[in-house]
């Protein structure tokens, strides 16, 4: 019973160093048991499903974590850290960038907003739910809790109100064209897309993304596109208010 720093955890964060690579191997892992877990749940796998399980398990738990799974994700992923480290931050060039992500994000949300059946939700409690958060917002308004609060927020909003609702050509083509314009922005290193930066929430939200999508392809019925559209809503909101606070603290 007496505490220790053996842990898995502690082993990776020692070997690696950086708390976000501790994150992404843990919620690798996590993703990987948990969509294998779904898929023998929902396919008749059964007996073979189990074994292969519990023989990667296994091999898991007698392999030592430092020198094989951190060393080999750590090679991969310094690399990109490194990169990062010139992300830019000039700021003149930061309301061009900005006010293209923000319109294609509004007009996004206006579009889901649009295909929302208003009677499945309750009025009262919405209003109410928005002033709250408005209050908080404000509150905080100088703090960089706002980012992840205003992501959740909205996250929450789209998935709770348009889980069953069926995307247009428009909602998918806009979706598209933010999720292109993020990649391209975090290639060229524009001051928002700095993955140094990025939170446990940001991984989070990644793998929930990626798991979302490899169940929809293994035939779990799930909408990708709704999954997809609150990843790009996700990171277009932590880019735009990023590059807001950092302009702010210039």
């Amino acid at each position: 019973m007496t505490a220790d720093t053996i842990h898995f955890h502690h082993l990776v964060l020692y070997r690696s160093g950086s708390y976000l690579t501790t994150l992404f191997i843990i919620f690798f892992v996590t993703l990987f048991s948990t969509v294998f877990a779904i898929l023998s749940n929902s396919f008749i796998f059964m007996q073979m499903s189990l074994l292969v399980h519990m023989a990667l398990l296994f091999i898991f738990i007698l392999t030592p974590p430092a020198p094989t799974y951190v060393n080999l994700i750590s090679h991969f992923i310094a690399p990109v850290y490194a990169w990062h480290k010139g992300t830019l931050k000039i700021l003149r060039t930061v309301w061009p960038h900005t006010v293209m992500v923000g319109g294609l994000l509004f007009f996004l949300l206006f579009s889901i907003l649009l295909k929302i059946d208003s009677r499945s939700m309750i009025i009262w409690q919405t209003l109410l739910s928005f002033i709250l958060f408005s209050f908080f917002l404000y509150m905080n308004r100088k703090h960089s809790t706002v980012i992840s609060a205003l992501q959740i927020f909205v996250s929450i909003f789209i998935l709770e109100f348009s889980w069953s609702a069926e995307p247009d050509i428009i909602i998918k083509l806009i979706t598209i064209f933010l999720l292109v314009t993020l990649i391209i922005f975090t290639a060229q290193r524009i001051s928002g897309t700095i993955i140094n930066e990025y939170s446990a929430l940001d991984l989070l939200m990644l793998f929930i993304t990626i798991g979302a999508l490899g169940l929809s392809a293994a035939g779990i019925i799930l909408n990708p596109w709704i999954f997809l559209a609150v990843f790009v809503i996700w990171f277009s909101f932590g880019f735009i208010l990023r590059r807001i606070f950092d302009f702010n603290r210039k």
